[in-house]
């Protein structure tokens, strides 16, 4: 028995392989030179910086236009309202009683009625004629609780020959606008929690109240002698009487709106004093009293 070798050469195998299998898959090699390798290389890192070059400069082009479009509405924004640059302080104040003067001006509609009510100042500080650059402390009975900082509703009116009270009232109360100054003064021997001095003639004060040229919020630490806004309006004098209230004549005063008063001796009775402190329980010193317009 004769056996017979295949004898083809290798590359006439590959050739059967080829015709036996149609999926077969040929592989070359790499070239053997060097500069061919780098010149694929470079080719591949030029494509990748051109397409990265290209992603930068839609990515700044966007960039540029939406900056572009926010510059564009705040200008616009700018110009539409031209107060926005003003200070908290210096905002319109609107009125929060939409409708109420039409509804009791043109109908027959009948408000209910009320009594007066006390309006105590929102700002009660001293200025001294001995330190005209002294701005004095306000809230000096605040105290720690265990739920923070409290501020009790102390209002100081103290006045002497060389010292005046600034206080400030902001009317609040819509149909309330008829308002009065009003002292009352507690009985000599009366029990306070806090110190009440006195310097009486036959147990009368007479004191002068000036109006401030102040239509919007004072800032305490701004108020001193030098620098306290001027008196535009002498409002009268009032005797105030020890264990009494006294009232000056009412006036106007719209709601929503502010008034600053200063309070001194008044010059027929130079060496005058009162040292007395309102409190969460009573209502001493300097107020406003108002009544019901509608």
């Amino acid at each position: 028995m004769q056996c017979w070798r295949n004898s083809f050469p290798p590359t006439a195998s590959i050739g059967l392989s080829r015709m036996r299998n149609p999926s077969f898959e040929e592989y070359s090699l790499l070239p053997k030179d060097g500069a061919s390798a780098l010149d694929l290389n470079d080719g591949y890192r030029e494509q990748r910086k051109t397409s990265s070059w290209r992603v930068s400069g839609w990515t700044i082009a966007l960039c540029s236009l939406f900056v572009l479009v926010d510059i564009a509405i705040y200008l616009r924004i700018r110009h539409i309202l031209p107060g926005m640059d003003l200070q908290p302080t210096e905002l319109p104040i609107q009125n929060p009683y939409i409708g109420l003067d039409e509804l009791y001006s043109l109908t027959d509609v009948k408000p209910s009625k009320f009594d007066p009510l006390i309006n105590v100042p929102i700002l009660a500080t001293q200025i001294s004629r001995a330190e005209p650059d002294k701005a004095f402390p306000v809230d000096t009975h605040q105290w720690l609780s265990d739920y923070g900082t409290l501020s009790p509703p102390d209002r100081n009116l103290h006045v002497t020959d060389t010292l005046h009270t600034i206080v400030q009232f902001h009317i609040l109360d819509w149909g309330m606008e008829q308002c009065a100054l009003t002292v009352r003064l507690p009985a000599r021997d009366a029990t306070l929690p806090h110190e009440y001095e006195l310097k009486d003639t036959r147990g009368t004060i007479r004191l002068d109240i000036c109006e401030l040229d102040a239509a919007r919020p004072l800032n305490p630490l701004n108020l001193t002698w030098k620098k306290h806004p001027k008196c535009v309006k002498h409002v009268g004098t009032i005797d105030a009487r020890v264990g009494e209230e006294v009232q000056l004549e009412p006036f106007s005063c719209q709601t929503g709106t502010f008034r600053a008063f200063e309070v001194s001796c008044s010059p027929d009775m130079p060496n005058c004093g009162v040292n007395v402190w309102s409190n969460h329980d009573d209502t001493w010193g300097l107020y406003l009293t108002q009544y019901q317009t509608v």
